[in-house]
C-alpha cells in the first residue's frame, strides 16, 4: 500500500528522483524547476539534502512560524 502511494505521489521514480538525477548532472536549479514544474524552493532543498546539508530543527516551510506574533492563551 505504501509503495503504491509513493509511486502515485512521485516519491519513487517520479519528479523527486528526476530532480536528483538532473541536479547530479549539474543542471541549473532554475532549469530543473522549470522542466519538472517543481517550485524552486523545493529544488534548492533537494540539492541541499543531496549535499548532506543537515536541516535545522525547523523545516524551511515552517520558518514563517518563527516570525509570527506569539499567541497568548
Amino acid at each position: 500500500m505504501q509503495i503504491k502511494w509513493m509511486l502515485e505521489n512521485n516519491w519513487l521514480n517520479g519528479k523527486l528522483n528526476q530532480a536528483r538525477k538532473l541536479l547530479s548532472q549539474d543542471m541549473e536549479l532554475y532549469e530543473v524547476s522549470q522542466k519538472l514544474q517543481i517550485p524552486l524552493e523545493e529544488i534548492e532543498y533537494i540539492l541541499l539534502r543531496m549535499n548532506d546539508y543537515e536541516p535545522t530543527d525547523v523545516h524551511p516551510d515552517n520558518l514563517v512560524v518563527e516570525k509570527a506574533p506569539p499567541y497568548h492563551f
